[in-house]
């Protein structure tokens, strides 16, 4: 999955196919020029890919289903919402969370990724896993920071 897939990186990408081709068997690509585009490559069967805008067309998701080797079907939710700006209202951002977290809740296999713009400890990642009912992987594993570790504050 690749978030802020724009036209050029997908042209880019697409080199790499002589290279990695079982990774180009399955492509959903949708780049754009926002910051936006985002991508799932698979080299499993996908027989459903579908783009959707859950709170923004403009800012879209991609919902799956994936075909494991043993013929068990994962759906797979890679969301990549606005991230917070300084003074300006989350309610958009919480509410596509927890809007795939409600959705998504029911499901017996499902994985949800991406760039969720959001730290482990807040109150929208509170919400999301308890819409949801699923496990974070980051819990008992430690502090890992998605930001700028090279910054002088890190």
């Amino acid at each position: 999955m690749l978030c802020e897939i724009n036209e050029r990186w997908a042209e880019d990408i697409g080199s790499l196919k002589r290279h990695f081709a079982s990774y180009f068997v399955h492509p959903f690509v949708h780049p754009q020029e926002n910051s936006y585009g985002i991508a799932l490559y698979s080299q499993l069967d996908m027989p459903r890919c579908e783009l959707r805008g859950m709170v923004r067309e403009a800012v879209p998701s991609i919902d799956a289903d994936i075909v494991l080797g043993d013929g068990q079907t994962v759906r797979v939710f890679a969301v990549h919402p606005k991230p917070p700006q300084p003074g300006a209202d989350t309610t958009r951002r919480d509410a596509e969370l927890v809007m795939v977290g409600r959705e998504v809740r029911d499901d017996p296999s499902v994985i949800v990724l991406g760039d969720l713009n959001d730290v482990g400890w807040s109150r929208t990642s509170n919400l999301f896993r308890e819409a949801s009912q699923l496990m974070d992987p980051r819990i008992g594993r430690g502090f890992y920071p998605t930001f700028d570790a090279t910054s002088w504050i890190m």
